[in-house]
């Protein structure tokens, strides 16, 4: 797991790398910008290779011109714990409240240290990673994005790792970002996402189980239910029903023996019910949802078509018990017209819901 050590920002003389680009914004010519406020370009040049004290001297003055402030070694400590706290949990899914560390970030950017893109790729990795957090968060924060990425050559390893973390989140998916060579799990994590949901299916195979071997390692076996999650979902749309059920089967097995992963059990018992249709393996399908009382759409629908495929004296009392369910009814009264009358004039492709993969296998079977 990544160890952030901000030890390289002790050195004031990094903070010239800050200067080239908040010059770069106020002058198209560095060196006569510099000369017009009495610094001298060599000097400048040599302080951000070598490192000096003119080159803190430089820092000050700069700092002075821009309106900044010089940071001092408490401040590194302070924000390399919190760099050290924030990725520990959101690598480990830990349910934390992140209040107090944006306030204290918030402060800091009030305060105007020249270290201020280091405060502000800390402040965006948190927005993007907030519990229950809103679709449009990325557009919310384009322009924060694009500030951070201004500043990259300020960052050191370990912080180009969160940058590209971050990057994949806004990253539209062309085939340059696709074969590029990405170093941190996470990043891998959210492509295989990303690339599941634009169909690039073999994409997100590879992504899934690259991330996965590193959380294995790393024993981040929470995130390995998530990566697991999207597996599933991959093997059924690409059709590899034996691959789905065999992971479904362990994970289902894992999960049913730990209670606080409630949501991981569920999600993972849809992908299994619809790799059971596909497989038609109806029975497990009906024994395991005879028994349950509240079901998602999907459920309702994969039992349904077990049903159907079992027994039609089944298949009319869980049509009888679930069809006035009010927000499933009109689609649950498609799916029946669908496949008892052949009424291939309704178009299931249009209804909200239900998992795509599940709409494939109607398509497909029924």
């Amino acid at each position: 797991m990544l160890k952030i050590n901000l030890f390289r920002y002790l050195d004031l003389n990094n903070c010239l790398l800050v200067f080239d680009t908040l010059i770069k914004k106020t002058t198209n010519n560095k060196d006569e910008y510099l000369k017009s406020i009495m610094i001298s370009p060599s000097s400048y040049r040599r302080a951000k290779t070598s490192g000096n004290k003119i080159g803190i001297q430089i820092v000050k003055e700069l700092c002075q011109k821009f309106n900044y402030i010089i940071y001092d070694d408490k401040l590194i400590e302070q924000l390399e714990n919190i760099y050290n706290d924030v990725y520990f949990s959101i690598y480990y899914k830990k349910s934390t409240s992140y209040d107090k560390y944006l306030e204290i970030l918030e402060q800091w950017l009030e305060k105007r240290y020249i270290i201020f893109p280091i405060i502000k790729l800390l402040k965006l990795f948190i927005l993007i990673n907030l519990p229950n957090s809103p679709q449009n968060t990325l557009s919310e924060n384009q322009d924060l994005y694009n500030e951070i990425l201004d500043y990259q050559n300020f960052y050191s390893r370990e912080l180009l790792e969160i940058l590209e973390i971050i990057r994949v989140s806004f990253t539209n998916l062309s085939d340059n970002d696709l074969n590029d060579n990405y170093q941190n799990e996470l990043s891998c994590y959210t492509l295989a996402t990303k690339c599941y949901l634009k169909g690039k299916y073999i994409y997100s195979l590879y992504f899934a189980k690259t991330a996965k071997e590193k959380f294995i390692e790393n024993e981040n076996y929470k995130r390995v239910y998530y990566i697991n999650l999207t597996l599933l979902a991959c093997y059924n749309a690409l059709g590899k029903y034996e691959d789905a059920y065999s992971l479904g089967t362990k994970q289902l097995y894992s999960l049913t023996a730990n209670k606080n992963y409630e949501f991981e059990y569920t999600a993972t018992r849809m992908h299994f019910l619809i790799t059971c249709l596909a497989l038609a393996k109806y029975d497990i399908i009906v024994s395991s949802l005879a028994k349950i009382n509240k079901l998602s759409l999907t459920e309702l629908v994969c039992y349904l078509l077990a049903a159907y495929k079992s027994n039609m004296k089944l298949y009319n009392d869980v049509l009888a018990n679930t069809i006035n369910i009010a927000q499933y009814e009109k689609t649950l009264k498609t799916i029946s017209d669908y496949i008892t009358n052949k009424n291939r004039k309704s178009d299931i492709e249009l209804l909200t819901g239900i998992n795509k993969n599940l709409l494939q296998i109607i398509k497909k079977n029924f």
